[in-house]
């Protein structure tokens, strides 16, 4: 039984508050959303009804919402195709495309190639804006910190890189890479040199320093009979093989009394200096040579054949 009062609504809204509950902003905002879309929607039907039918359908006229809309898309559109490049083709006309290079010109960081037919004036335009030096004396050098190169050198390379018509940063990555090249070099003829005297460290032991001033000297003395070889011997002297045979030829020189190797010592030791080392040796009980030591009796047996070579 329904009482003066329907409050059937009233409980309803009680038994479900957050469901029932509005926003008045929001609740506002939604509704004039729809009635836009809906309005966008009758405005875009509109103007569709007045299309041909071969085009009502297109998918880019969907999302027209009306007349007014459309027409604004045009006019940027419009403002969009005025202000952008067409790019010619092998077809296109020499005015248009002279236009379009034209055009190319105010845009920053953008270059013509110059054509076959280019004079010198249009080609030096060209060198100048990609970074070529007008002349070769005009290259900045810029080396990595603490590292040199030879004036001359630098002098040869501004030249080769103007005639390349390479830029100033060009330039300088070409000169780092030799500058690196060049360590790299540097590096490997250093473990090369110290190869070669552990080498011969080992086959002349303490005889090392006087087997290397014999060949020093006679390596002087070669240079000297054949100066127009001198680059030959250079490239070859610090391999140990061809210092091992200026050395046996040094020792020959001695032998035969020759006036140049006076300078270079006498190869081994003296009698003297072998007896002293040897009995300093057999006084030493504690010393490798009494252990056995490999390295320490042959030793001994080198002392030996000085001193009985010297009583042969």
């Amino acid at each position: 039984m329904t009482g003066v009062l329907d409050l059937s609504d009233d409980i309803a809204d009680a038994a479900n508050p957050a469901e029932n509950k509005i926003d008045p902003e929001g609740g506002s905002r939604q509704v004039s959303d729809a009635l836009a879309e809906k309005a966008a929607q009758a405005a875009n039907a509109d103007m569709l009804a007045g299309l041909p039918e071969s085009i009502r359908d297109h998918q880019s006229l969907k999302s027209v919402k009306g007349v007014e809309d459309l027409a604004t898309q045009f006019v940027n559109q419009q403002s969009m195709i005025g202000n952008s490049l067409r790019i010619p083709s092998k077809d296109t006309d020499a005015e248009t495309t002279e236009a379009f290079y034209k055009k190319l010109t105010d845009v920053p960081g953008v270059v013509r190639l110059p054509g076959e037919d280019a004079d010198e004036s249009v080609w030096g335009e060209f060198n100048a804006k990609v970074g070529v030096p007008a002349t070769a004396d005009e290259y900045k050098v810029q080396l990595p910190e603490g590292t040199t190169l030879e004036p001359e050198f630098l002098q040869q390379a501004t030249t080769a890189a103007h005639s390349l018509q390479l830029s100033n940063k060009q330039f300088n990555i070409a000169l780092q890479q030799e500058v690196a090249q060049r360590a790299a070099n540097e590096e490997a003829h250093e473990n090369f040199v110290n190869g070669s005297k552990q080498a011969l460290k080992s086959i002349w032991s303490d005889d090392y320093e006087t087997r290397v001033s014999g060949a020093t000297q006679a390596y002087r003395l070669y240079k000297q009979d054949f100066p127009e070889y001198a680059d030959q011997l250079d490239a070859v002297k610090d391999n140990p093989i061809f210092i091992k045979l200026l050395s046996d030829v040094a020792g020959a020189m001695q032998e035969s009394g020759h006036a140049g190797m006076q300078a270079a010592g006498n190869y081994g030791m003296s009698v003297e200096d072998a007896k002293l080392k040897r009995s300093e040796i057999q006084n030493n009980r504690d010393h490798d040579y009494f252990k056995g030591d490999e390295e320490a009796v042959n030793y001994m047996l080198k002392l030996n054949q000085i001193i009985a070579g010297a009583s042969a």
